[in-house]
């Protein structure tokens, strides 16, 4: 009866895997239809199997839903007015020109915490082109380098779609998850930007086609044009506000919960401004103020777009708690923890391997993301670890690798001109070494979490 119930639940990833990837069916109903068909093989009755889809659904939605959306709408009035553009420019002025490779690097891990990752990449283009071809700095190297650390981000650190999902479906304190999210991405930046300098800007010498002016005319997407144009502007730490601040006050909430009684001020205090839904909403006005010289009606159509644009990733994920809600139904969280309990591995591997297969079978880092937590969120206890840390490992695993299936393969091929083989040869190469980068933080991390 157990191998039956491994069986089915293990199927059950197969066939949502097929759907995804094969018959190109929209992964909110491959993940709905999946959950009502498991539940049905686990032997509920129809009436319960659309309870427990509708309760997944429900709680998922209402955990992570709000943060979501607030995100989302900071990151695109940011990428609208210039803002990302202004945090490469401070960072670049701080690393110098020399590491541009380094300095776009950085870029990419701060702004995609806010921005779509392919959003943020088209931002950064124009900058990345110049960049290569005033520098004489491998076009390839600087290219693939930002890609991966965008993605790494937007992966690993909350409030993006992927790690929310995740913190929700496995009780995660989200401070935690941030503050461990960030320590994660620090080393595999580094990571990404040694092999992108020391590895395929080696191989790949070419610095980007030609002259400055012609790259600013040429190449510029029309979201770039539509970005810079800033009537009076805000301050470099005005563009960072709205996401460093809503950071901060997340990890004192969970800090203050652990350091002070419940009934202390401060702990009111906190409680109250750091909880998620507070911070990124105090993140939304801030960028509102910022934003004044704007007309309110420019401001509230950005934030009309943004939350149109959310639509389908507030499904995806509740659709990733539906199906989640249904694995934790079954028996098999207490037959993979008698199971693992017996293979001494460290526990932030299985969560890691689940994410990785995932998500170089889907493409899709937030369906990878949303759900292997729901796989994770049945046997968490045997594993040994916090859930922090758990999130932490399956957004790790959702860096590998990036290929032919991931959106963002195509958009680095397409808007950069390279050629298919190549980006193949680089893109699987150095998302890998990030994700193993992360991996490894992430057993150093399961000591101290």
């Amino acid at each position: 009866m157990q191998g039956v119930v491994v069986l089915t639940v293990a199927l059950s990833i197969v066939i949502l895997v097929f759907l995804i990837t094969k018959l190109k069916l929209n992964a909110f109903i491959s993940l709905l239809l999946v959950a009502l068909g498991l539940a049905l093989a686990l032997g509920h009755s129809g009436a319960e199997a659309v309870q427990l889809v509708l309760t997944g659904f429900g709680d998922t939605m209402k955990s992570s839903g709000i943060i979501i959306v607030l995100g989302v709408i900071i990151g695109y009035i940011l990428e609208k007015t210039g803002g990302a553009e202004k945090i490469a420019a401070s960072v670049l002025k701080t690393v110098g020109e020399k590491r541009a490779t380094l300095a776009m690097c950085m870029t990419g891990s701060i702004v995609s915490i806010p921005v779509f990752s392919d959003s943020a990449f088209m931002i950064l283009h124009p900058i990345i082109k110049n960049l290569s071809r005033k520098g004489k700095i491998s076009y390839m190297g600087i290219c693939l380098g930002t890609i991966t650390c965008l993605c790494l981000t937007h992966a690993t650190i909350p409030p993006t779609p992927g790690p929310i999902a995740a913190a929700s479906l496995l009780g995660a304190d989200l401070g935690k998850v941030i503050l461990a999210g960030i320590v994660v991405a620090t080393p595999a930046t580094l990571a990404v930007y040694f092999y992108s300098t020391r590895v395929i800007a080696r191989k790949y010498p070419a610095c980007a086609p030609g002259i400055a002016e012609e790259v600013k005319a040429e190449s510029q997407p029309e979201l770039w044009k539509e970005s810079v144009k800033n009537p009076k502007g805000y301050s470099t730490m005005g563009a960072y506000m709205p996401i460093v601040l809503p950071i901060i006050l997340i990890i004192c909430q969970s800090f203050a919960s652990n350091l002070f009684p419940q009934d202390h001020v401060i702990n009111h205090i906190f409680g109250f401004v750091g909880n998620p839904v507070i911070a990124l909403l105090i993140g939304v006005g801030i960028v509102w103020v910022l934003t004044r010289e704007y007309k309110s009606s420019v401001r509230m159509s950005w934030i009309d777009t943004a939350m149109d644009s959310t639509a389908l990733v507030l499904l995806i994920t509740a659709a990733g708690g539906a199906y989640g809600s249904v694995i934790k139904s079954s028996e098999i969280g207490t037959i993979l923890s008698q199971a693992i309990s017996g293979l001494g591995l460290p526990g932030v591997i299985l969560p890691w391997f689940i994410s990785a297969a995932l998500v170089t079978a889907t493409g899709s880092t937030t369906v990878a993301l949303t759900t292997a937590a729901a796989v994770c969120a049945s046997f968490l206890p045997s594993l040994g670890i916090s859930p922090e840390l758990c999130v932490i490992a399956i957004a790790s695993g959702g860096m590998c690798v990036l290929h032919v299936n991931s959106s963002m393969f195509w958009l680095v091929q397409r808007l950069c001109g390279f050629g298919v083989e190549d980006t193949l040869k680089t893109m699987v190469p150095v998302s890998a070494v990030c994700s193993f980068a992360a991996l490894a933080t992430s057993m150093l991390l399961s000591f101290v979490m």
